[in-house]
């Protein structure tokens, strides 16, 4: 068999393989999610806060649903860590300017740890104080600390399909095949990166954002992150 022949049964196969992922009824929400990131790139755009990264975000999660829709688990999930960490850069690069137009220009690259830093990162008391113009109750430090850690641990799970970790290779065997652990696996971490991505655009923005603009948001903030403090009070929901 030549290798376009070997390509093409490739294809024939990824076929079935999306049928049979697309039994799950749920996975068209992923696609949905990334509507509302451009939603929301779109009303940043028009308030003159440029977050044309999050288009690029949107793009990359379509494409992230497409690969584990085909059974191609390990190319998704680091498709995925690639959503959660430039989706939080641009949050970060709205902060700092010169960090931004160094990387635009090819000058610093993407650095977890900024994002993270306990001191300046966007987990960090300080941002809270920053953008939220409020010092942090306990309900509000708490959801920082959930946020931050289920941050940690979904880029750490992710991180170890694009270094090769020795449990990113426990599959059926090495042919495409559909893997319902791996599907779920990967539903699991997409659901954290939703969450883990409005939550840090919803501290970093409802400061900013009209009350047009915030009900045109709305949906995806009660759909994913409904029960954290800083939703229900900029919703004005009961606590």
């Amino acid at each position: 068999m030549n290798l376009k022949s070997y390509h093409l049964r490739v294809c024939d196969n990824l076929k079935s393989i999306i049928n049979e992922s697309h039994t799950q009824l749920d996975l068209g929400k992923y696609h949905v999610f990334s509507s509302d990131l451009l939603q929301w790139s779109n009303i940043l755009k028009s308030q003159g806060t440029e977050m044309k990264v999050l288009e690029n975000v949107a793009y990359e999660l379509q494409f992230s649903v497409f690969l584990i829709s085909s059974g191609l688990y390990r190319q998704a999930f680091a498709s995925l860590r690639l959503v959660l960490e430039l989706a939080l850069s641009g949050i970060l690069f709205s902060s700092d300017e010169f960090y931004f137009r160094k990387w635009k220009q090819g000058l610093a690259d993407i650095s977890w740890q900024k994002i993270t830093d306990k001191d300046t990162g966007i987990f960090s008391i300080t941002w809270f104080k920053a953008f939220c113009n409020s010092e942090p109750e306990q309900k509000d430090r708490e959801d920082i600390e959930a946020i931050a850690e289920l941050a940690k641990e979904t880029y750490r799970k992710l991180s170890g399909y694009v270094h090769g970790g020795n449990y990113t290779w426990e599959t059926k065997d090495s042919h495409i095949v559909f893997n319902q652990t791996q599907f779920d696996l990967w539903k699991s971490l997409s659901d954290n990166t939703s969450r883990i991505i409005l939550y840090s655009l919803l501290v970093r923005f409802s400061q900013d954002l009209s009350s047009e603009n915030l009900s045109k948001v709305e949906d995806c903030l009660t759909n994913i992150i409904d029960d954290i403090k800083i939703t229900r009070v900029i919703l004005g929901r009961p606590l």
